[in-house]
């Protein structure tokens, strides 16, 4: 009957133990490496497709999760840290935004030169509206009365979700928005907009809130694509002014201002929310 691969090994290293007894525990060591190197291999051999499966998982979360693709994608190659800011401005996607949009109130005019614009002091100027202030001039919206005040009723609504409801669609840095997503503003006062879908609810949270003895506040809804632009190229400026390379002050500005084309505040369904006791 022929052996198998472990007899074979054991028989070897036996008779060089049995030839020589000085090397009957070094046999018996390289026996044991040998064997167990063995079916470790078999066992790798045996799963493949498990540990392949795996690897993939993992190398797809560091490339695709947003708080290690920017590492990620540097150590790899596709951005070098040791670029300069000159050359990544001349060579790269990325470049500092250009006004091309209309004007904006606290924001600079096509005129002017946008990388002097200071955003925090541009956010501060920025009007932030309470309930009252919403509903104050002629009340142009009125909370439903079953969604303010306390209330223990659960409301529970027969739903089917639909990957096409603009409800569930996912806009992030690694989910920029779909080039075909449609939405409309509405006005919620003096100019400040956001997707009108969502002002019912708004006004219904905010009016909840101030049941509790919190006045909320918004402010910043609805961006163009050009503030939201400029806001972030502007972040990138500051940073490379307290001596950050390009790429760092650009991974700096991702943590705090969300990548042009992968923000919410885009299609004016994010919102910058405070209370009067508490605005930073």
């Amino acid at each position: 009957m022929k052996k198998t691969f472990r007899e074979k090994v054991i028989s070897f290293f036996t008779k060089i133990a049995k030839k020589n007894r000085l090397l009957y525990y070094p046999s018996l060591g390289m026996m044991a490496v040998v064997l167990g190197g063995y079916y470790v291999g078999r066992h790798f051999m045996t799963n493949t497709k498990r540990y392949a499966s795996i690897a993939f998982v993992m190398i797809f979360f560091m490339s695709s999760c947003s708080f290690s693709f920017a590492v990620f994608a540097e150590k790899t190659g596709f951005i070098k840290a040791q670029e300069t800011y000159s050359a990544i401005v001349e060579d790269s996607d990325i470049t500092l935004a250009e006004e091309t949009g209309e004007g904006e109130s606290a924001y600079p005019d096509d005129d002017d030169d946008s990388l002097s614009y200071d955003y925090e002091a541009a956010y501060a100027a920025e009007d932030a509206y309470t309930l009252d202030d919403i509903l104050g001039d002629g009340e142009e919206y009125q909370v439903d009365d079953d969604l303010s005040g306390d209330t223990d009723q659960d409301v529970v609504e027969d739903y089917e979700f639909d990957s096409s409801d603009w409800r569930l669609v996912l806009i992030n840095k690694q989910h920029p928005i779909p080039e075909d997503y449609s939405f409309d503003l509405g006005n919620i006062k003096d100019g400040m907009r956001c997707d009108k879908r969502i002002i019912n609810d708004l006004l219904a949270m905010m009016q909840a809130a101030k049941d509790d003895g919190i006045n909320l506040m918004i402010r910043s809804p609805y961006r163009t694509d050009n503030r939201q632009e400029t806001n972030f190229n502007a972040r990138i400026k500051k940073y490379m002014g307290q001596g950050c390379s390009y790429m760092e002050a650009y991974k700096r500005t991702s943590q705090v201002i969300t990548v042009p084309g992968a923000s919410e505040h885009q299609v004016g369904l994010a919102l910058d929310i405070v209370c009067d006791s508490y605005d930073d």
